[in-house]
């Protein structure tokens, strides 16, 4: 599979993630939690964007432990970096995940990152290497599927629709329904999954609904003009309230469910 992410990087795209991450970090943190990540504990970030999941392990890990974030893209570590100051228990590199920052780390944590890799298997292979052993990988995934069914509209509408088809159009290239896969992969990685697992769902209503479902398809916009969409069919700039006219404010949108696993590396 070719280099599916599907999204921009623009500011808009940015505020957009922080209010996503604002409604997945309870489960976030439930799961390092289970997972034991604690004070003094050296932690990798995979795919760390913004910083929003290394926001959560630098709190766990308390200054006693360290937090190694790590981005493909130049513009997110140095935003990253920016965010985090003088902070000295996070750090942000950019390296890739078949090259991951050298060291041993007692914890690999990421969301929703895995299912934007070429080979799910390679991706996790590569990441078990910085892994000591003992240590824990935690993740958070979506189930995109073929149908866009993950993405639920009340009430359907016939601008919602339409909208609904742009959006499974620019997630087509994305690896389906990986939240339920991460067990098995880790157990093909030789990892030991640990249940219960978690699960949650990111929800939106009214107008934070349209603007959320206008911000999203803002950020795929390039995508989609790749993927043969007329932008004026979209109109981007009267999305939002297209939406919110055609929906009002009893309309909500639930994505999900994402998937949480943790697992241990046999010492």
């Amino acid at each position: 599979m070719a280099d599916s992410y599907a999204l921009d990087n623009t500011a808009a795209e940015q505020v957009r993630l922080n209010r996503q991450a604002a409604q997945l970090r309870p489960v976030t943190d439930r799961l390092f939690r289970a997972a034991g990540i604690g004070p003094g504990m050296a932690v990798l970030d995979v795919g760390c964007g913004f910083g929003d999941v290394s926001l959560i392990a630098a709190e766990l890990v308390s200054s006693s432990g360290r937090v190694v974030g790590f981005d493909r893209d130049a513009r997110q570590v140095a935003a990253a970096s920016a965010r985090f100051g003088d902070n000295a228990t996070a750090s942000f590199v950019q390296a890739t995940i078949d090259d991951p920052p050298e060291g041993d780390f007692d914890a690999i944590v990421g969301r929703v990152v895995l299912m934007y890799q070429p080979d799910l298997d390679a991706a996790i292979s590569s990441l078990v290497r910085r892994l000591r052993p003992g240590g824990v990988m935690a993740f958070i995934e979506n189930n995109l599927r073929p149908d866009g069914s993950q993405f639920i509209n009340w009430p359907p509408t016939p601008l919602g629709e339409r909208v609904h088809a742009w959006v499974v159009r620019g997630f087509a290239a994305v690896h389906p329904l990986v939240g339920l896969q991460l067990p098995s992969l880790f157990r093909r990685a030789g990892l030991v999954p640990e249940p219960p697992y978690e699960s949650a769902a990111v929800i939106y209503e009214g107008s934070d609904c349209a603007e959320m479902t206008a911000e999203l398809v803002r950020s795929m916009l390039p995508t989609l003009i790749t993927r043969g969409i007329d932008p004026t069919d979209i109109d981007i700039d009267t999305l939002a309230q297209r939406l919110y006219t055609e929906g009002g404010d009893e309309q909500m949108n639930v994505i999900g469910p994402m998937i949480g696993v943790w697992a241990r590396k046999p010492i």
